[in-house]
């Protein structure tokens, strides 16, 4: 692409690229994308839903959940998140009071 104009429609789309494209990570890498798909749960709120998409902001990630009939944004960040469980897809979570609640009003 050479000039701004061809350029214009491609902004805000998705880009994907085949897996034998992607570079090789090492052993033990993790990447917050690879939670697409595991089951969010909360420390008080209990089983949250499947994580749909995960979006990289310049402050945090966050991940989409459907949640009562809305989707949600939570954030993916040390503070919030209690433990990961790779092998049975679930993300354990201590989000802050009143959060999932601005979804819902």
């Amino acid at each position: 692409i050479d000039h701004i104009d061809k350029a214009q429609p491609l902004t805000k789309k998705k880009i994907f690229l085949p897996n034998r494209l992607k570079p090789k990570r090492e052993k033990g890498t993790f990447f917050y994308t690879d939670l697409i798909g595991f089951t969010a749960e909360d420390l008080n709120k209990g089983t949250l839903g499947e994580i749909l998409e995960v979006q990289e902001f310049p402050q945090q990630f966050l991940a989409t959940i459907h949640y009562q009939e809305k989707d949600v944004l939570i954030p993916l960040n040390e503070a919030f998140i209690l433990e990961m469980d790779m092998k049975k897809k679930l993300i354990k979570l201590d989000l802050p009071d009143g959060l999932l609640e601005l979804y819902l009003d």
